[in-house]
């Protein structure tokens, strides 16, 4: 017996260390399955936190003062870096920790690693304000720069304004983390550092200038060039300063961020050889964070990290970042970069697209056509001073890219010569602003004209990946294609432009910052519902009321989402994308998270839409360009009536379409059969009948004796009723509220618009454009919208050459005016037409164009 118990004791035991392998659970050595503890390092300099990686962990929970501030995802790299910026944004002492996690339920949390204590402190890039004294370099102030030292010869009488007095020389300087600052100089040699003026680990940018009096008014000039100042002294390498997304920078590398600065840089004016030299401390963080056999490895994965701190959709089309490479001298120090960008600084502009992928435009007129301001070309003629040419940094440009990236930055833009494609777009974007843009305009009225002008004079190059369109003969193709850049949009021969996301908001920010209006370009991606890809928008900056002592705010912009095809191969211009929040493109716009701490600073927590910001007034009502009911919706066809607008875009509110909608399936899509219904007209009795088997509604006119009694009916017309349906189907199955629609009163192949046979604007009857007349029908409803709206007036009408039943001109002209007289009978109106255009081909059928001339008795 009791050899049996200790059989059964072994067995049990056996079976208790085997189960928890064989089901998972965990009884005994739960403690080995808890992840190991990660060790966390910071590195003030680059504002980052590192740590190695743990086996068996899914992603890494940040800690910032005790609350979850992130969460990354795990890698194939040994080491991990994280930018503590993209989740700090005040000065102050924080304090973090990092847990590691994992999804499977076989293994618990690491214990939080160490505790590290960040005290960070904000820097401010170089400041937007555009400097309010003026820029004069016609009489230049000398300065010269010894260490901290400061000197300058003062201008002789002759070389300041005549008749100034009182003149006082100033020192103006700005760095990387302060705004622009004004010292008064009280000799002609001062020290910078002595006085304070300056601290002593940043490059500063300084300037002289001076303030006079003149006909008791005070002035101020800036009157000299720039001169840096550089604490740090490693030859070339500090001597050589370049500006670039808000810093000033040099070639000697202290941290991630100027890695990063002058990778992206070289991008932008596609340097593609070019030395740098690192700091000790940067050498050994580079040595303790990234992986590598050896330091020409690590080295090579730090490039690589600053290449992915950008995401330009042209830069990654042409995939050429494998081919980067370092050398080094015998210090590890001293640093030769190559990376290939295709071998080309600027695109070809004999690049030209094929004839179909530019697309006519139509739709809504441009707001700027729409106003009667005096143009800045009218008042200042070529006297206009740009704000873009009154910045206080400054830098030489010859390429698109180096003009739109200089002026974005807020930094003017200097040309060699008038030659280069910079100085060309930027001559011809001048001309277009003073063309288009006012004084009297409101801000939010600037941002507007300038994104309508970009938006109507600019096709949507459809055809920009397809390699053999443009016979292009390198992989890197769309590195050459105008579209990606500035040129799509202004160097053109006097015809349409084309270009894709690149080019539209490289534009708007360009023109939107010439005229003093905050715009920055954003790159991520955009998903459409059945794609995700790369894309660029526009954060602007509005402020809709100046006087009320409030700030404006960031919207959002997208030039290249209004660019949509029409059914009859049109491009449309349309505003669903002017003045969005974040809020509004959460689903759609997802801009690249390893820019975030500079999108971050452009937030857009409100929306700014235009059709509810957008207004008019008609018989002394007013509304904005939202259709909310019947009643708005006839009110906005009086106004463009009694307006001779041609074409309108507004939305229709999704409440006010459902319930409509649902009318017309109450009405006839819950019926069998054949449907009849008699409409009561001025003229008389008109039978309609909606036949389900076919789908297809007829109009029928009755047909009487001598003694006025019905003897049968004669057909009109007859529409297919998906005409109708689909018109609600398609935008009640949608989300979004607001629904656009076009409503094109003399586009006559958009098939959209019809009155009813009484003259109104019953949403059940949007389905017939009314000014294309097709069949005798039309002439009646026409008619009577213009009775029962009291109309006179010159208008544009097409009438199709088969109703006319003729090709000549004199015969049509006949035929068109009867057609109408039998409609205007007895009634107070006369109406008459001329021939303006005979024979015109479109997809509807060949048509002749009429001016319908109309007066009421």
């Amino acid at each position: 017996m009791k050899k049996l118990n200790k059989i059964l004791i072994v067995l049990i035991m056996a079976l208790l260390c085997v189960f928890p392998v064989l089901t998972g659970c965990e009884i005994f050595f739960s403690s080995a399955r808890i992840l190991k503890t990660p060790r966390i390092a910071l590195s003030e300099s680059n504002n980052c936190l590192t740590w190695s990686k743990i086996d068996s962990a899914d992603t890494y929970a940040i800690y910032s003062n005790d609350q979850l501030a992130d969460e990354v995802s795990s890698n194939n790299n040994s080491m991990f870096i994280y930018d503590l910026t993209s989740i700090i944004e005040e000065s102050g002492t924080y304090k973090f920790y990092v847990i590691a996690r994992s999804a499977s339920i076989n293994k618990t949390d690491s214990a939080k690693s160490n505790v590290v204590t960040f005290n960070y402190t904000k820097k401010n890039l170089i400041a937007k304000e555009t400097p309010k004294e003026s820029i004069d370099l016609t009489n230049k102030i000398r300065l010269s720069l010894t260490g901290a030292s400061l000197s300058y010869i003062p201008l002789t009488s002759d070389q300041l304004p005549a008749g100034s007095e009182n003149v006082e020389y100033y020192v103006y300087l700005c760095s990387n983390s302060t705004e622009i600052t004004s010292y008064k100089l009280n000799t002609v040699c001062e020290d910078l550092r002595a006085n304070n003026w300056i601290s002593k680990n940043e490059i500063y940018a300084i300037r002289i200038g001076y303030n006079y009096t003149k006909d008791d008014e005070n002035y101020k000039v800036i009157a000299s060039d720039i001169i840096y100042y550089n604490p740090d002294d490693n030859g070339n390498y500090t001597k050589q300063i370049y500006l670039f997304d808000g810093f000033i920078n040099d070639y000697y590398i202290n941290s991630l961020q100027e890695l990063s600065n002058i990778i992206y840089y070289s991008f932008i004016n596609r340097m593609e050889d070019f030395n740098i030299k690192i700091s000790d401390e940067f050498k050994n963080f580079v040595t303790y964070s990234f992986d590598g056999t050896n330091f020409l490895d690590k080295m090579d994965r730090a490039i690589l990290y600053g290449l992915n701190q950008m995401y330009e959709t042209m830069f990654y089309e042409s995939s050429n970042a494998s081919n980067r490479f370092c050398a080094f001298n015998g210090s590890y120090t001293d640093i030769n970069i190559k990376i290939s960008y295709g071998g080309f600084k600027e695109c070809d502009t004999t690049i030209k697209p094929t004839k179909s992928s530019i697309l006519s435009q139509a739709g809504t007129t441009p707001y700027y056509e729409r106003v009667s301001y005096t143009s800045l070309k009218d008042k200042y003629g070529e006297n206009y001073a740009f704000v873009s040419d009154n910045q206080f940094l400054y830098t030489q440009v010859t390429t698109s890219e180096q003009l739109y990236w200089a002026v974005e930055n807020k930094v003017t833009p200097v040309f060699e010569g008038v030659n280069s494609s910079a100085y060309r777009i930027y001559k011809r974007a001048k001309e277009v602003i003073k063309e288009i843009i006012s004084d009297e305009m409101s801000d939010y009225e600037k941002a507007l004209s300038l994104f309508d002008w970009i938006s109507y004079n600019t096709s949507y190059d459809y055809t920009s990946y397809t390699t053999p369109v443009y016979s292009a003969t390198v992989a890197q193709y769309p590195t050459l294609l105008p579209c990606y850049y500035l040129e799509g949009v202004f160097q053109r021969d006097g015809s349409q432009g084309y270009s894709v996301c690149d080019g539209f908001s490289k534009a708007y920010s360009l023109m939107c910052n010439m005229i003093g209006i905050d715009c920055i370009r954003v790159t991520g991606d955009a998903d459409t519902g059945s794609s995700k890809g790369g894309h660029a928008w526009n954060k602007v900056y509005i402020d809709t009321n100046p006087l009320d002592n409030q700030k404006g705010k960031y919207y959002l912009v997208d030039i290249t989402w209004t660019e949509f095809q029409s059914s009859d191969n049109q491009e449309l211009l349309s505003h669903t994308y002017f003045g969005l929040s974040d809020e509004d493109v959460k689903d759609s716009h997802f801009q690249f998270a390893n820019r975030d701490w500079k999108y971050k600073k452009y937030a857009s927590p409100e929306s700014l839409y235009y059709y509810d910001y957008q207004k008019f007034t008609n018989n002394g009502t007013t509304q904005n360009l939202v259709v909310k009911n019947t009643q708005e919706l006839t009110n906005m066809f009086d106004y463009m009536f009694n307006s001779h607008v041609g074409t309108w875009e507004v939305i229709v509110d999704y409440n006010y379409m459902v319930a409509e909608y649902e009318k017309v399936n109450e009405k006839y899509l819950s019926q069998t059969g054949i449907v009849e219904e008699e409409i009561e007209t001025t003229s008389g009795i008109i039978k309609t009948q909606y036949n389900k088997a076919t789908d297809v509604i007829t109009y029928l006119k009755p047909q009487t004796n001598v003694f006025g009694w019905t003897i049968g009916y004669q057909e009109l017309y007859s529409i297919p009723y998906y005409k109708l349906t689909s018109y609600f189907q398609q935008n009640v199955m949608k989300p979004n509220k607001f629904q656009e629609q076009y409503l094109h009163l003399n586009n006559y192949s958009g098939k959209i618009l019809k009155y009813d046979s009484q003259g109104g604007t019953g949403m059940l009857y949007v389905i017939e454009q009314s000014l294309l007349i097709d069949s005798d029908g039309e002439v009646e409803h026409l008619v009577n919208a213009l009775i029962n709206r009291n109309i006179s007036g010159e208008y544009t009408i097409y009438a199709l050459n088969s109703i006319l039943d003729t090709f000549s001109g004199a015969e049509m002209l006949a035929k068109m005016t009867n057609m109408f007289s039998i409609y205007t009978l007895n009634k107070n109106i006369d109406i008459s037409f001329e021939i303006i255009e005979e024979n015109i081909t479109d997809s509807a059928g060949t048509m002749t164009s009429f001016k319908m001339i109309v007066s009421q008795k």
